[in-house]
């Protein structure tokens, strides 16, 4: 399943992180952070808490679990 990251990309921004200065402050690669944001591999646990506290998010199912919705099935709805 692929997961929708553009809330938490837009917070991101909205911090002033690029995902190099993101990956460093959470001490993650930043070709990890990277692929993951691009759904390559999944986020773990205590990336997720690493990310929620460097960018101030209390509800982390909305920024990581959202699922992406593709564009055929937005245009049923």
């Amino acid at each position: 399943m692929e997961y929708d990251y553009s809330l938490l990309r837009e917070t991101m921004r909205d911090e002033r992180h690029s995902i190099r200065s993101l990956a460093k402050a959470t001490d993650m690669h930043y070709g990890t952070l990277s692929g993951k944001l691009n759904n390559k591999s999944e986020f773990r646990v205590s990336e997720i808490i690493a990310i929620a506290r460097e960018l101030d998010i209390s509800d982390v199912v909305r920024y990581f679990f959202t699922p992406k919705v593709r564009k055929t099935e937005q245009e049923k709805q």
